[in-house]
């Protein structure tokens, strides 16, 4: 009787764990370079939301465009296809 307790207690944490999602907000700027938005420490641009939730989030300071342009590499963002 202990044995088919301890599953049902262990499959019931996991649906219990699995209810909680993340918020992720993906936001794509067309012809943007990274390094002009003032969260990347650039004084001439101002962008005031970008940095809120550059804050309250995650900012990328080590990622790279998998394609050279930009159609193939939206592309590849939200197909998960290699453009190769």
């Amino acid at each position: 009787m202990i044995r088919p307790a301890v599953v049902v207690a262990l499959c019931s944490f996991g649906v219990i764990e699995g209810a909680v999602r993340p918020n992720i907000l993906f936001a794509i700027s067309d012809d943007q370079s990274w390094m002009h938005a003032s969260a990347y420490g650039d004084k001439g641009t101002r962008t005031p939301a970008f940095d809120r939730v550059a804050g309250e989030g995650v900012l990328f300071t080590h990622a790279f465009a998998s394609c050279p342009s930009c159609m193939p590499s939206r592309t590849s963002i939200l197909t998960g296809r290699n453009m190769w």
